[in-house]
């Protein structure tokens, strides 16, 4: 028995140097924004000091409810609201196209919605009126 353990221990080693699959990595958008949140034709926009208007694309985990002039939705943080016309804080990223994300992320944005785009990442707060 004692003659195997140099092939039990060079199997051993050879175990630990097996590198792991790797797992897919999610992007995390860190970046935030200020501007003025409008709501038109189901669309929900964000119009910066630059005065660049981007259409709010939703995180697949949110739960939003839109009505014509205020939403109301679950986040991660809790419940909320924004009305058309505030001036919102916002947590997330810009995004070059809606192709780039999954269509569940699309879910919230209906097909009329074209601009810039935004991925809402963590956070969505009023921070006051125009």
């Amino acid at each position: 028995m004692w003659h195997k353990l140099p092939t039990l221990v060079l199997l051993l080693f050879a175990a630990c140097g097996t590198p792991l699959p790797s797992q897919p990595q999610a992007t995390v958008l860190l970046a935030a924004t200020e501007g003025i949140f409008t709501i038109r034709d189901g669309c929900t926009y964000l119009t910066g000091d630059d005065e660049v208007e981007r259409v709010l694309v939703w995180p697949s985990f949110w739960q939003v409810a839109l009505e014509p002039t205020q939403l109301v939705y679950q986040g991660p943080n809790g419940q909320g609201w924004g009305r058309s016309g505030e001036r919102v804080r916002v947590g997330g990223g810009g995004i070059t196209s809606l192709k780039s994300i999954s269509k569940v992320e699309r879910r919230h944005v209906p097909s009329t919605c074209h601009g810039r785009y935004w991925l809402l990442g963590g956070s969505f707060e009023q921070v006051g009126t125009p």
